[in-house]
């Protein structure tokens, strides 16, 4: 991640968007984040945001899938947006439940996430 590190510093991408997508680097393979986690690690230790400003970042990432934003899931534990399509009828929505499953993430039959929430952001 160093190397993906380096990229969002030196891009001339936003502050607020740097941010989110340093955070995105610190979600491991397998584990996965909410719009709504990221959204209160940062009004907690930096300045007050919103789920939606959040998304809004990771729908712009021009990293992807380098940086992950592909592990972003909406709070309810359902797929959320990726590539600008939102929810399982989303043109990309195999796309992202693919990235996903490679790395470990499952699902139950009602397409909610399996498991904890990634909220150990630094």
């Amino acid at each position: 991640m160093d190397v993906q590190l380096k990229r969002i510093t030196e891009s001339t991408i936003t502050p607020f968007r740097k941010l989110t997508l340093n955070m995105l680097c610190q979600i491991p393979r397998g584990r996965y984040s909410t719009y709504q986690a990221m959204s209160d690690h940062i009004t907690k230790t930096s300045h007050k945001t919103c789920a939606r400003a959040v998304g809004n970042a990771m729908r712009h990432n021009p990293f992807a899938p380098e940086v992950p934003c592909h592990r972003i899931l909406a709070a309810d534990g359902s797929l959320g947006g990726f590539n600008g399509d939102w929810g399982e009828q989303g043109k990309f929505a195999s796309q992202k439940h693919k990235l996903l499953y490679e790395e470990g993430v499952r699902f139950d039959s009602r397409g909610k996430v399996k498991g904890p929430v990634f909220r150990e952001f630094k």
